[in-house]
């Protein structure tokens, strides 16, 4: 909703030629349009970041952007703290999706069910989780999600 009645009718004339172009023009003013709609109204952001304990050989540009974005996620919640506005991420373990099945079935007994995490998200999205900001939380199967970070 957000999308499609806040920021679409303000960005105007879209590049056509190549999707791509669309994508880098758009992006830069989706993002302050957010913010923007963000300072009016208040709101969550919730990231979602992944749990990897290291940055072990071939997985680096994994493990960088997941960092990141919980770096993004601490910082901004203190950027926009005084704009009521909170920012927190889930940080989930080996996730029991098709995609980890196929490639690693042999730890899928070990991987969280998505309903679990889209639970925590709800929960941290709810009116319930209003003070909660600047937070990582990993979420592991079989265990309560807990404050954590990479480190």
């Amino acid at each position: 909703m957000l999308i499609v009645k806040g920021i679409i009718p303000k960005i105007g004339i879209i590049p056509k030629n190549n999707p791509l172009d669309s994508l880098y023009y758009l992006f830069p003013q989706c993002i302050v349009l957010i913010l923007e709609s963000l300072y009016e109204f208040r709101g969550k952001i919730l990231n979602i970041s992944g749990t990897f304990e290291n940055g072990a050989k071939g997985w680096l540009p994994y493990f960088v952007s997941k960092k990141g974005i919980e770096d993004l996620t601490i910082g901004l919640a203190e950027e926009l703290k005084d704009k009521d506005i909170q920012v927190n991420a889930i940080s989930p373990s080996d996730t029991a999706t098709e995609a980890y099945q196929k490639y690693f079935s042999q730890y899928m007994n070990e991987a969280i069910d998505p309903k679990e995490i889209a639970k925590y998200a709800a929960y941290l999205c709810s009116d319930k989780a209003n003070k909660i900001t600047g937070k990582v939380f990993v979420m592991k199967k079989g265990q309560e999600p807990y404050e954590g970070y990479h480190t």
